[in-house]
């Protein structure tokens, strides 16, 4: 049987991907080290007003949004008839996670479908349910992120077009519309990859892509100043999570870094400063660090002096 990818093709493709990798850190570093040098003494004045219990509560955000994004990737392996435990699919998920940190790039992936194998899935399903749930990850960072800041996308896209007097009330038409358009990219790529969930377990992982991009979104969002208007909150929150889907997409850049900073900042700069987008920026891939870490902690005593069993 011929393969489909031939191994030579295969070698130069991660060639070139691990050159561009290199390449891109080498432009985000220096750029990174500029502003700290030039910017760096406001943007610590700046993170210096952010309280315990703010900070507490960004924190918060992201570690219930990790867990919704872990409770979306149960249900893909669901799809897949795979059936693993929780604190498995914690384990699995969090040491492949924890990779995305390093230069290679392709390492969270590679080891998300070693687990997978180790843990008794074929080759087909593993891929499978990466798929699922990249694909429900992508759209789910995207639709929620633009509803959340659809104000903000017409001000930059449309602001020659007359905006109605009531955002809020946009706010809302558009969130609706999102629910249908994440419904139907769902059951679209479900159908695609010849998987399938229940009607409860579509609309449940529906309410699961909402609930974990206004979560991730909100520990950006709360870090906005406390004397700006209450629609940087939502502007911030949906560029966040844009931003995030982008960083997602670009597999050069280990852990979207350079990617999510400046797309994050894309819908606020003409509100924000330069130091107050630096100082969101830094604070909130700390946040995401710690949070990394303390889902990887979580995991490790959990799979302590146990032997992993095949399903």
């Amino acid at each position: 049987m011929t393969p489909l990818i031939n191994a030579s093709d295969g070698y130069r493709r991660s060639t070139w991907l691990r050159a561009a990798r290199y390449a891109w850190l080498l432009v985000v570093i220096p750029t990174l080290t500029w502003l700290l040098a030039t910017r760096g003494d406001e943007m610590i004045n700046r993170t210096e007003t952010y309280s315990p219990r703010l900070l507490a509560s960004c924190l918060a955000c992201v570690l219930l949004g990790k867990w919704l994004v872990l409770l979306q990737m149960r249900l893909s392996l669901i799809a897949v008839k795979g059936r693993f435990a929780v604190s498995d699919i914690l384990y699995v998920y969090s040491m492949s996670d924890v990779s995305k940190y390093l230069p290679g790039g392709v390492w969270g992936i590679l080891g998300r479908i070693g687990l997978y194998r180790v843990r008794g899935l074929t080759n087909r399903q593993a891929a499978v349910a990466l798929l699922l749930e990249s694909t429900w990850l992508i759209a789910g960072a995207f639709v929620v992120g633009a509803a959340l800041a659809i104000d903000a996308i017409h001000d930059l896209a449309f602001a020659n077009l007359a905006w109605p007097e009531s955002a809020q009330y946009v706010r809302v038409v558009a969130m609706a519309g999102a629910l249908v358009i994440l419904l139907a990219i769902n059951l679209g790529s479900s159908r695609v990859l010849s998987s399938r969930l229940s009607v409860g377990q579509s609309l449940g992982l529906v309410a699961l892509q909402v609930g974990t991009w206004v979560l991730l979104g909100l520990g950006f969002g709360l870090l906005v100043p406390g004397t700006g208007p209450v629609d940087l909150l939502f502007t911030a929150s949906g560029g966040f999570s844009m931003a995030f889907g982008t960083g997602f997409l670009v597999v050069f850049a280990p852990a979207g870094i350079g990617v999510r900073e400046v797309a994050s900042s894309a819908l606020l700069y003409r509100d924000l400063s330069v130091e107050v987008l630096l100082a969101m920026n830094v604070v909130n891939r700390l946040i995401w660090i710690v949070a990394d870490i303390v889902f990887a902690l979580v995991a490790w005593s959990l799979a302590a002096g146990r032997k992993w069993r095949r399903p």
